[in-house]
């Protein structure tokens, strides 16, 4: 994993491990990144690492892959997707708590790719538990969930949320063959 200071200045290696492919990082408020490791390995994991104290903690690993990490701006919250149940669903990491499941899809069906608001009090994720893939706004507190996207005859992936959180951009098939 590589850094780069905004103001244009070199390029510098920050995390190094050997063997193991690091992508997708994100750096909270405090300065606590997570990333995925080891895509293109037999698992795929999720992991954090402090600057402060140099630690770099595994939060899924083992058997089960995650990836998609998605970390509240303060920290306290880290959203993942992660097959640890047997199909793809959203886990949530509170600070002082053990990951937990926060998504339940139909079997068959799976959700993923988790994006928290700037305010951390909601998330939206990709699910095909409608029949194809659409984009799912879910309340962290209530776990109250619902369906934005709506498409039988289309996929739409990967969201993300806008800073000031009034907008989710998304990936989607339904106008296919428009330049």
């Amino acid at each position: 994993l590589f850094v780069v200071p905004t103001d244009g200045g070199a390029v510098s290696p920050y995390l190094v491990l050997p063997g193991r492919p690091v992508n997708r990082p994100t750096i909270d408020s405090t300065g606590e990144l997570v990333m995925n490791l080891g895509v293109g390995t037999p698992n795929r994991d999720v992991a954090t690492f402090s600057p402060v104290t140099g630690e770099l903690e595994i939060v899924v690993g083992g058997p089960a892959n995650g990836e998609w990490a998605s970390l509240s701006s303060d920290g306290r919250l880290l959203l993942f997707s992660s097959d640890r149940g047997g199909q793809w669903e959203v886990w949530a990491k509170r600070a002082g708590r053990p990951v937990e499941r926060v998504t339940f899809s139909p079997e068959g069906a799976e959700s993923d790719a988790p994006y928290l608001s700037p305010d951390g009090t909601w998330f939206a994720y990709q699910s095909d538990k409608s029949g194809d893939f659409d984009i799912y706004r879910q309340d962290v507190p209530s776990g109250d969930e619902e369906n934005l996207t709506r498409s039988p005859q289309s996929g739409d992936a990967v969201p993300a949320i806008s800073p000031d959180g009034t907008w989710i951009a998304f990936e989607s098939t339904r106008f296919e063959g428009l330049r």
